[in-house]
């Protein structure tokens, strides 16, 4: 079977960014993500790009672009060894002109400075973030017609909420959340079998009446805003 691989791009923490040396190849992979998003000029959602990031942290500041796959090693966030591809520094982007379809798979996002910034365009157009297999330890913000939709996902920070606003748009699929949400009356959350923890702030703020369906679990939290649409909730 043939192996795809012009639509392809590799990172590796013992790669190289300087021109002659990393190319974005299996074999001479480049150092940073930010270079491999950079290399790529034709990426969209119907001609999508896969970057393959290898073991290691990455602190560094990234902007996506439309069509893109981050791909790390890390599994089930509740693997032991979920931790294998990290991404830290400052700010991780997807920030829509127009549309953008863009993906996050086996990935950790960490650090005390580290934001999730995903802000859409315009009502008129389709922006969607998904998250597969990945931890967040960051700070998490969506705002402006901005579709999000998590699989799979460990949500946690001490201090910081997750933030939906301005027509944004979450969904939930399997996976815990130890951490606050903050939905603004624009936006919409819905957990599907989703378990929820208190960690001393209220886990789920919401300004009107969010969708919650099915098989939902929720332990000692501050709740308002929601309607359990199903009797085997509990709130």
């Amino acid at each position: 079977v043939p192996i795809i691989l012009q639509n392809n791009r590799w990172v590796d923490i013992n790669g190289s960014d300087v021109l002659g040396i990393g190319d974005g190849s299996i074999i001479n992979p480049y150092r940073t993500i930010q270079k491999a998003i950079d290399s790529i000029t034709g990426s969209t959602s119907s001609n999508p790009y896969i970057i393959n990031v290898g073991l290691g942290t990455f602190i560094e500041d990234i902007t996506m672009k439309d069509g893109l796959s981050i791909v790390g090693l890390s599994k089930h966030f509740l693997d032991s060894q979920m931790n294998l591809t990290i991404i830290s520094g400052d700010v991780t982007s997807i920030v829509s002109t127009t549309s953008i379809d863009c993906n996050f798979a086996g990935i950790e996002f960490k650090g005390s400075a580290h934001t999730i910034d995903i802000v859409g365009s315009s009502s008129a157009d389709t922006n969607t973030t998904h998250f597969s297999s990945c931890r967040i330890l960051s700070t998490l913000s969506a705002s402006n017609y901005s579709n999000i939709v998590f699989n799979d996902i460990f949500l946690d920070h001490p201090t910081t909420n997750v933030t939906f606003s301005n027509n944004s748009n979450a969904t939930f699929y399997q996976g815990i959340i130890e951490r606050g949400i903050d939905v603004d009356a624009t936006s919409t959350l819905s957990l599907f079998g989703a378990t929820v923890f208190n960690r001393g702030i209220s886990n789920i703020l919401g300004e009107e009446t969010h969708e919650v369906p099915i098989e939902n679990f929720y332990y000692d939290n501050l709740v308002s805003g929601l309607a359990a649409t199903n009797p085997q909730d509990a709130i």
